[in-house]
């Protein structure tokens, strides 16, 4: 069974009580990942279907496979070692490598038999050579699940975890030798971790409760740095031996967050939700942006496992900001368009959990998103407006 945050631990008492699960009208569930039954789902979490901005985008079934499971990253470039460029849509399960046009390419499945009973988290493509070749990083993020590295073929090649139980992990070249580092960030004391291409542990560095990880050149000296969260509600930033460059004096609420890119913020922005307000803030605490959803979207007793964000751009129309918010445990997304003052556009609240979103190679200036679901990917597409 699926291990629950201690930041959602009032939902897994609920979720491990449950023999029988009934579905919600439209909305299935597997008997290997029970979800809450319906009149557990927040209101306004528990109607699927569109809630605001009805015609401003157009949905059609982009790709689909049986068996990728939850998908977790698309993203375009040279990941299957062939010449040119590709998307790759990787699921907790497996990954496909796609043409422009969602055509398959070929596609990979993920032995986690090979490492015991578990299934996969959060896994991302991660070219861990830089050979054009990439390799899956399951991000983990739920106590109990490590951290796990997967050949191009889908094979586990290690796995990296501690009594404390990992929060996350992301990859990087932080010390700019053409490979690719992992940083791992775990539960109480256990502190940031820095990880070779082969496991191997290269530092530690104390912390509490390091919730999420991202990796950005926040100096522009080509190299990135380790961005996180912690216990005290802080930004910290770390350079390549795990020293504090810097971290924010007042708590920000930052646990779980993503990036983004934001007007006059170098090199990019923090966007996460806070009691039922979506925030923006740049790596030194300051706020950019910040929106109620209160009336609008899940409301403040919802935390959200994921949030994924992109700008989706239209030759001769503004820009607008794209915005998934995965609700795993009740098996939810939230799918949010907002314009550049973050006045919301459109909201939908999606039957499934995902927690991929992709504007970027050849979607960009034709106003398409795509976004990810159990075995599925979804196109959005700015409709023409008068």
């Amino acid at each position: 069974m699926r291990q629950v945050p201690t930041r959602a631990w009032h939902c897994s008492i609920a979720i491990i009580a449950l023999a029988v699960v009934i579905p919600c009208p439209g909305h299935t569930t597997e008997a290997s990942s029970p979800k809450e039954p319906c009149d557990r789902i927040p209101a306004r979490l528990k109607h699927v279907g569109v809630v605001t901005g009805q015609g401003m985008l157009a949905k059609k079934l982009w790709y689909e496979q049986t068996g990728l499971g939850k998908i977790t990253d698309i993203r375009w470039g040279n990941f299957d070692g062939e010449p040119g460029e590709e998307f790759v849509v990787v699921g907790t399960q497996g990954a496909a490598f796609l043409r422009p046009d969602g055509g398959q390419k070929s596609t990979v499945r993920f032995d986690w038999r090979a490492i015991g009973e578990y299934w996969g988290e959060h896994v991302v493509a991660a070219d861990m050579d830089n050979d054009g070749q990439c390799e899956f990083l399951d991000r983990a993020g739920a106590w109990l699940p490590p951290v796990a590295l997967l050949s191009h073929r889908g094979k586990p090649l290690w796995t990296y975890t501690s009594d404390d139980g990992v929060d996350n992990a992301v990859a990087g070249d932080v010390n700019g030798d053409g490979r690719l580092e992992v940083a791992v960030g775990f539960n109480g004391g256990g502190g940031v971790h820095l990880v070779d291409r082969d496991g191997r542990t290269l530092w530690k560095q104390p912390d509490g409760n390091v919730w999420h990880l991202e990796m950005l050149d926040v100096n522009g000296d080509g190299k990135p740095e380790i961005v996180h969260s912690n216990a005290a509600g802080q930004i910290t930033v770390r350079d390549a031996q795990g020293q504090v460059l810097w971290r924010t004096e007042d708590k920000t609420s930052v646990s779980d967050f993503c990036t983004v890119a934001w007007p006059n913020v170098t090199p990019a922005a923090l966007l996460f939700v806070d009691e039922g307000h979506l925030r923006v803030l740049d790596v030194r605490g300051a706020t950019k942006a910040s929106k109620s959803l209160l009336l609008t979207a899940a409301g403040p007793s919802v935390w959200f496992t994921w949030q994924s964000a992109a700008w989706v751009t239209q030759k001769g129309q503004p820009a607008r900001l794209a915005v998934l918010l995965d609700q795993e445990v009740y098996d939810r997304g939230l799918l949010l368009l907002f314009d550049d003052a973050l006045n919301l556009l459109y909201q939908e609240v999606l039957g499934t959990s995902g927690a991929a979103l992709y504007a970027g190679g050849p979607l960009a200036g034709q106003g398409r998103v795509l976004v990810g679901a159990e075995d599925q990917v979804w196109e959005y597409r700015l409709t023409p407006r008068e």
